[in-house]
């Protein structure tokens, strides 16, 4: 699998561990780096991974998403960026499009979520 497959399959594989009843927190335990995290906006801050982690268990699942645009940005052979533009609804919520970064390195081998961020652009 090239560069930008990795980084996509990853981004894909985040997704759709969101959309699980149970154990939504599983992606971000297998992947996501002990210094990493993500930003949130309510209220805007970022949070670290143990946060990720409950906050990832408790939310509702996703019912649906689809990532538009997407496009890989190599930094350097051991990291890069997927960034895209997006749809996502959750159980009770309405859907929400946002455009979307996340940070992707490689460390022994093996690759992880350094940093993850959506910028919300309101109801769709």
């Amino acid at each position: 699998m090239d560069f930008d497959d990795t980084l996509l399959t990853l981004e894909y594989g985040l997704w759709d561990a969101m959309t699980a009843p149970t154990g939504r927190d599983a992606y971000f335990r297998e992947r996501l780096l002990d210094d990493g995290g993500l930003t949130v906006m309510e209220p805007l801050c970022m949070i670290d991974r143990e946060t990720c982690l409950k906050e990832a268990a408790a939310a509702p699942p996703v019912l649906e998403y689809d990532i538009e645009s997407p496009r890989v940005i190599r930094l350097t052979e051991d990291s890069g960026l997927v960034v895209y533009h997006m749809t996502h609804r959750r159980e009770g919520q309405p859907t929400l499009a946002g455009g979307v970064t996340s940070v992707y390195v490689r460390r022994d081998g093996k690759w992880w979520l350094a940093y993850h961020q959506v910028t919300p652009y309101g109801e769709r």
